[in-house]
């Protein structure tokens, strides 16, 4: 889950702890800019527990995500990678050869004839697709560790791979219809970035996107509806903590997905976006799963 303790001891000094000692208060960076002067006896109050953070001299207030994003400037992908912690990679050997390699993933998927990588790719449409990519605050090694392209034959859309033979066509404006293109091949059992089903936490998404944005234990769904295959493949894997990323509009399907995975003994945790995605949003909530979580969330969708 999300962690702050870190952030705060990298980037303030004259840390101190304040309450029974698990809270910390560091000089307030925006003072200058609301009061005129700086903050030197320690006015912003950061919680380690709640996702709150407040200044009592000039009345800043923010969630963790948020105060990274003012610090530091980062995008919403990059500060949630500043304060999710996964799993240790080290303890994964298998995976973390796969996560080590610099060279181009090519997943094993039949992808269209005129494919390049963007990683190796000079050509105007790549370029393009490179841009998009930087934009929404991806970087060179996000294309390369999943093997993303374009091909002509397919327009303006970057192409991302799944597995088995499937991969999608992502367009790169909004006015190009439809958003995505698939190949005709069997889908209802794939999934995005299935190898971080080793590992013991997994943040389960709708779209590649929002798997990459997270990170390399994020699996994604390619859809909003989880299908009984695909289901039958979380179920079955090693994964204790189950972190269930919910989108606008798909809270009644993810929720019986957390029924399902919490039936069998996982641990589940949802993130709830009132707008957006984990790729682009900063409209959140977290909360452990529960009856009360799920009663909460299914009134207000």
């Amino acid at each position: 889950m999300y962690k702050i303790e870190d952030f705060i001891h990298r980037n303030f000094d004259s840390v101190e702890t304040y309450g029974d000692g698990t809270d910390l208060r560091v000089n307030c960076p925006f003072c200058i800019d609301t009061v005129g002067s700086d903050d030197t006896k320690g006015h912003l109050y950061v919680g380690m527990t709640k996702e709150v953070c407040h200044c009592f001299r000039c009345g800043y207030a923010a969630s963790w995500p948020k105060l990274v994003m003012d610090v530091t400037g980062f995008s919403f992908p990059q500060a949630l990678g500043e304060l999710y912690r996964s799993p240790d990679l080290k303890k994964f050997d298998e995976l973390k050869g796969l996560w080590d390699d610099n060279t181009p993933s090519m997943p094993d998927v039949e992808l269209p004839p005129d494919f390049e990588h963007l990683a190796g790719s000079n050509s105007i449409l790549a370029s393009r697709a490179i841009r998009y990519m930087s934009k929404r605050g991806f970087k060179e090694h996000h294309w390369k560790k999943y093997g993303l392209g374009v091909a002509q034959s397919q327009g303006l859309r970057i192409i991302i791979p799944i597995e088995d033979n499937y991969w999608q066509g992502r367009a790169l404006l909004n006015w190009i219809t439809p958003k995505y293109v698939n190949p005709r091949s069997e889908s209802s059992h794939v999934l995005f970035n299935p190898k971080a089903l080793k590992l013991p936490e997994v943040v389960i998404c709708e779209g590649a996107f929002s798997a990459m944005a997270v990170g390399y234990n994020a699996v994604a769904l390619v859809g909003k509806n989880p299908t009984k295959p695909k289901i039958d493949r979380l179920m079955k894997s090693g994964v204790d903590h189950f972190i269930i990323t919910i989108e606008e509009g798909a809270t009644r399907d993810m929720m019986k997905l957390a029924d399902v995975l919490t039936g069998v003994g996982k641990q589940v945790t949802v993130w709830k976006y009132n707008q957006g995605d984990p790729a682009d949003s900063t409209d959140y909530v977290v909360k452990p799963y529960d009856l009360r979580t799920k009663m909460e969330f299914l009134l207000k969708s």
